[in-house]
């Protein structure tokens, strides 16, 4: 029907113009395809129906897009989530609110009971912010202490212990997660690297606090102060993995205990 009424509108065309290009054919009313409507049909009808299919397989192509769009950008989510957006999106959804009470409560490891709510929700925002921070800390502190130390010798700031800070500090919080990890996984505990990564940099938060009081000349009471921090962090590894200790032998819980008492006191050394 659709052939047969394009060709009446052109045949009708053609008559109108009356042929004004010279070219064209003529064509008659009489050479006209014939229309084989039934009784009561539109003519009109058959293009409109059309229409009306050109609209639904456009709408039916456009619903089956996204999924196949979804299908082709998951190929590498599959194979790698771990460089796509989506797979960190959960670790820095955290209020200020929360931050700061897990920020408060992880300065005091002996009292605190903040453990278990850290594993259950692990963020990477704060780790963040505190690797900074202690990078910070540490480049102003060692100059703070220079030049308390002598003033009449200290002549400019030194600019270079920031890529040193920077590299010692990243290169902890990336390497204790990573053996930490490994080791849990390897006695059949069901870690995470990120969470532990996430518990580590928590159990770091006292050395702020103590890094600033470094800066008085005093070295008994530096001594004092980095010997608490490691304390400290490693009293807040232990009681957060305690259960995870617990359900495994004593050689296994041993051999756990001694690579964190070890790794934090050469950091503190």
């Amino acid at each position: 029907i659709n052939a047969e009424y394009m060709g009446y509108l052109m045949a009708q065309k053609t008559e109108e113009l009356d042929n004004p290009f010279g070219n064209l054919p003529s064509v008659s009313l009489d050479e006209r395809p014939p229309i084989s409507l039934k009784d009561g049909e539109d003519p009109k009808g058959g293009i409109k129906e059309y229409i009306k299919e050109v609209q639904a397989a456009k709408t039916t192509s456009n619903e089956h897009k996204p999924i196949q769009e979804e299908s082709k950008g998951g190929n590498h989510q599959s194979i790698c989530p771990l460089l796509t957006i989506k797979f960190y999106q959960p670790f820095f959804n955290i209020t200020t609110e929360e931050a700061v009470f897990r920020l408060k409560h992880s300065l005091f490891p002996f009292v605190s009971t903040i453990y278990s709510r850290i594993r259950e929700s692990p963020d990477l925002y704060v780790p963040l912010w505190l690797c900074f921070t202690l990078v910070y800390m540490f480049s102003f502190i060692s100059n703070a202490s220079r030049y308390f130390s002598n003033p009449s010798k200290y002549d400019s700031f030194d600019f270079s212990l920031f890529p040193i800070s920077c590299a010692i500090v990243f290169s902890i919080v990336l390497a204790f997660p990573i053996i930490f990890g490994l080791l849990m996984k390897y006695f059949s505990s069901n870690i995470s690297i990120l969470e532990v990564m996430c518990i580590y940099a928590y159990s770091s938060v006292i050395f702020i606090p103590c890094t600033i009081l470094c800066a008085i000349p005093i070295a008994a009471l530096k001594w004092v102060l980095i010997c608490y921090s490691g304390v400290s962090s490693v009293i807040y590894l232990l009681r957060t993995y305690k259960s995870q200790m617990e359900e495994h032998g004593m050689q296994q819980k041993y051999i756990v205990l001694g690579f964190i008492i070890l790794f934090q006191g050469a950091l503190v050394l």
